[in-house]
C-alpha cells in the first residue's frame, strides 16, 4: 500500500507541475490486425518521417475509434514533445488517467515534465523529476519485474538515460542502457551511448564497440557515422569514418531535405566545425524537431567561434 501511495503522489506532482509522453525513440503499438493498427503504424511512419500534423490526424481517428488507445495517446504526446507542444502533449497524457496502468500513465507525466525542465534551464525541476522517475521505475535497480511488459522496461530506462544525459551524468545514462551488448541496442539507444562516451572524452569507449572502418555494405545509419567521426577527431587519428562522413554529408547538402538536418548540424558543429553552417543546419533541425537533443545541438552551434577567415579581412 506504501508503494501504491507514493505512486499516487508522484503522478498527482507530474500533474501539477507539468505532464505529457511518449514512447521515447520506440514503436510500441500493437500487432494485431485490426485497422486501427493499421493506422498506428501508418502514424508512426509519418512521425518518422516528420510529418506531424498527417499523423496527429490519424492517431485522432484512432482514439474516436476507441480501440488502441492508449498506444495513440503515447504516440499522441510525443509528437506534441517534438514539436515543443508541452501543453497539448501534457493534455493527451492526462487522457490516459482511468485508460492505462498508473506506471505508464505516471512515466508519461515525468517525461514530460523533465522535458519542460530542461527547455526553461531548470535543473532542480529535472533533478526533481529524475529522482520521481527512479522511484517509479524500481524494478529498473534489479532485472525487470515479470508483471512489467518488456516495451515499458525499455521504454523507462530509455527515459531514465535521457535525463541522466540532460543532468551531466553521463555514467549514470550509460547504466540505464546496460544492455547484454551494444548490438542489441536500437539506433536511438546507441546515439544516446556514443554521446555519453563523447561527452565523457571518452572516444576509445566508441571504438571497443565498433571497428576502426566499416564492413562492405554494413554501413551504420549516418547519425551513426557522423558519431564515429567526431570519436576519430577526439582521439586523433583519421582513417575512414571522417572520410566516410565527409562523403554522406555531401550527399545530404545536394538532397537538401529541410526536414532531416540534425546530422548535418551535428556534423558541422563536432567534425568539421563550421559556425556558418552549423548554425543553418541546426536551426533548421530545430525549427522540425524541438527534442532536447535538438536544442543541445542549436546551442552548440551558436556557442561555435566565427570562422577565422571572417575576422582577418584587413
Amino acid at each position: 500500500m506504501a508503494a501504491h501511495n507514493t505512486l499516487m503522489c508522484v503522478i498527482a506532482g507530474a500533474l501539477l507541475l507539468f505532464g505529457g509522453s511518449a514512447l521515447a525513440g520506440e514503436r510500441h503499438h500493437s500487432e494485431h490486425g485490426s485497422e486501427d493498427s493499421t493506422l498506428l503504424q501508418q502514424a508512426d511512419a509519418l512521425q518518422y518521417n516528420h510529418e506531424f500534423d498527417a499523423a496527429l490526424k490519424l492517431l485522432s481517428r484512432i482514439v474516436a475509434q476507441g480501440q488502441h488507445v492508449e498506444q495513440a495517446r503515447l504516440m499522441e504526446a510525443r509528437i506534441f514533445l517534438a514539436q515543443g507542444r508541452t501543453d497539448a502533449a501534457r493534455e493527451s497524457c492526462a487522457a490516459l488517467m482511468g485508460k492505462a496502468s498508473l506506471t505508464i500513465t505516471g512515466t508519461c507525466l515525468l517525461e514530460v515534465r523533465g522535458r519542460a525542465a530542461f527547455s526553461e534551464n531548470d535543473q532542480q525541476t529535472l533533478e526533481q523529476t529524475y529522482t520521481q522517475l527512479q522511484q517509479l521505475a524500481v524494478p529498473l535497480r534489479a532485472e525487470r519485474s515479470a508483471q512489467m511488459s518488456p516495451a515499458i522496461f525499455v521504454w523507462q530506462r530509455q527515459l531514465l538515460a535521457e535525463q541522466a544525459f540532460l543532468l551531466g551524468r553521463f555514467a549514470e545514462s550509460i547504466q540505464w542502457l546496460n544492455y547484454a551488448s551494444y548490438s542489441e541496442h536500437p539506433t536511438v539507444n546507441q546515439i544516446r551511448l556514443l554521446d555519453s562516451w563523447l561527452a565523457m572524452q571518452q572516444p576509445q569507449k566508441i571504438f571497443e564497440v565498433h571497428e576502426d572502418c566499416p564492413q562492405v555494405g554494413e554501413l551504420p545509419a549516418d547519425s551513426i557515422i557522423v558519431r564515429l567521426a567526431a570519436a576519430e577527431r577526439a582521439r586523433g587519428t583519421e582513417e575512414c569514418w571522417q572520410k566516410l562522413a565527409a562523403e554522406r554529408m555531401e550527399i545530404r547538402i545536394a538532397r537538401a531535405d529541410p526536414l532531416h538536418t540534425s546530422d548535418l548540424a551535428f556534423y558541422f558543429v563536432h567534425v568539421v566545425p563550421n559556425a556558418a553552417q552549423a548554425q543553418q543546419y541546426a536551426s533548421q533541425n530545430y525549427a522540425v524537431a524541438r527534442e532536447p537533443a535538438d536544442q543541445r545541438l542549436l546551442l552548440a552551434a551558436q556557442a561555435l567561434p566565427t570562422q577565422p577567415e571572417t575576422a582577418n579581412e584587413d
